[in-house]
């Protein structure tokens, strides 16, 4: 099988109609005993490492049985294939495929700061949302191999969007994408919380155990907390103010500014809030129906906070490397 067709989305009841036949007796290995499919398996199983269907399909009796009985056609089968390709959904073979099984269950054993290595590092995708509480986000920063790029997800800061060359996505479409290709190039996705982590199972609730797989919440307070305890609790004390928001907890911001770490991280963007200026550019979208029209303090807060998103996004990458050098 070398299908080239990967495509970002399907329609999933018949993706789970093609899934299901997948080690059904219409499509099983013919000429082979039970010893021999049991031998099979266990040699497959260990040799990927995933938990595999007992019974596989032979490749040529399964495109039949799709076709025949099921009413498949010769491009959705193999958009199936692509689909449950780029989903490590199958284990394929020559002549055969298994369906890889899946755990249903919504675990969160995501990996933390003390997995992080240099090369899980140089090989990331750092991501940081920004958006309302509760809310799918309005927007997000993408670093990889030290390309950032900004994606708008909320349909009605199109023009907004526009204005500052941000290329708007569907969020599931995008997240889905972007899993993919952490899947395929073996990439970790960092996120300075578990935030970003709640977003992807939020999104893509069937895919859960693909995200635990790959995300590291790179929360990094204990770090901190143990190698430099005086300088943390020096903002303990202060109450965390921190000049512009009171009782609030020790965050990226707080661990960039420290003076061991340096970060040359701008003063003026210690006030930006990144809600409130989505709300505000969001609300003066709905009424003028043009970029042009918005207030000047809208427009200045939608700059400021996309400008806010890079230099956390970068920042993070910053702070992670810091701790590398300084472990």
């Amino acid at each position: 099988m070398n299908q080239n067709n990967h495509p970002t989305t399907i329609d999933e009841n018949r993706y789970s109609e093609f899934l299901n036949c997948i080690g059904i007796a219409e499509t099983m290995p013919v000429g082979i005993t039970e010893s021999e499919l049991d031998l099979e398996h266990k040699q497959w199983e260990q040799h990927s490492g995933w938990n595999l269907k007992r019974v596989p399909s032979c490749w040529s009796r399964l495109i039949q049985y799709l076709m025949r009985e099921r009413g498949f056609s010769d491009d959705e089968w193999r958009e199936c294939v692509g689909f449950a390709r780029n989903r490590n959904d199958i284990l394929e073979l020559n002549a055969w495929t298994y369906l890889r099984k899946r755990s249903k269950r919504n675990r969160s054993k995501f990996r933390k700061l003390d997995c992080l290595t240099r090369e899980i590092l140089e090989n990331s995708i750092i991501i940081d949302f920004e958006g309302l509480k509760d809310q799918i986000p309005a927007l997000a920063g993408v670093l990889i191999d030290q390309e950032f790029e900004q994606y708008c997800f909320e349909e009605r800061l199109l023009h907004a969007a526009i204005e500052k060359g941000i290329e708007q996505k569907e969020i599931r479409v995008y997240l889905e994408v972007l899993l993919d290709k952490a899947i395929r190039e073996e990439r970790t996705i960092i996120g300075y919380s578990i935030r970003e982590y709640e977003v992807f199972c939020q999104i893509l609730p069937d895919r859960i155990e693909d995200i635990s797989e790959v995300y590291l919440n790179a929360i990094a307070t204990k770090w901190f907390r143990k190698r430099y305890p005086i300088e943390i609790e020096k903002l303990e004390i202060k109450g965390l103010k921190f000049g512009w928001k009171p009782n609030r907890r020790i965050g990226l911001k707080e661990l960039l500014t420290l003076e061991p770490v340096s970060y040359p991280y701008p003063s003026w963007m210690k006030g930006v809030g990144p809600a409130k200026a989505i709300r505000r550019m969001s609300q003066q979208l709905e009424r003028h129906g043009s970029y042009e029209l918005a207030s000047k303090g809208a427009k200045r807060a939608w700059t400021m906070m996309i400008e806010y998103n890079a230099i956390d996004v970068r920042g993070l990458y910053f702070l992670l490397d810091w701790i590398l050098h300084n472990e």
